[in-house]
């Protein structure tokens, strides 16, 4: 992922990166990740994702928002990411292999 504009960090597989505009961030497939906005404006990105799909993940995960909306504010994922996961044939963290 490529950082474009804001602040924010990320913790790969514990640890913690700083993110800034020109930032590029790589992480295997596996990997325990995740962003934060530390920033008053949004968090810009570009992600490249293989294989692809994420969007179907997001999708069911996240809030609807319009653009010019101001930025949710932070909340848990719901109590049903493992369904979600395995109906999107998500291999889960450490696993080495694809959920039944």
């Amino acid at each position: 992922m490529f950082i474009y504009e804001g602040t924010g960090e990320c913790r790969i597989d514990g640890e913690d990166y700083e993110l800034k505009p020109g930032t590029t961030v790589l992480f295997a497939r596996n990997s325990v990740h995740l962003l934060k906005n530390t920033g008053d404006v949004d968090l810009k990105l570009f992600f490249v994702f293989m294989p692809p799909g994420l969007d179907d993940w997001f999708k069911a995960i996240g809030r609807p928002r319009t653009p010019g909306e101001p930025m949710p504010e932070p909340f848990d994922r719901p109590e049903d990411v493992a369904d979600v996961m395995a109906a999107l044939k998500f291999m889960p963290p450490g696993s080495g292999s694809s959920p039944k």
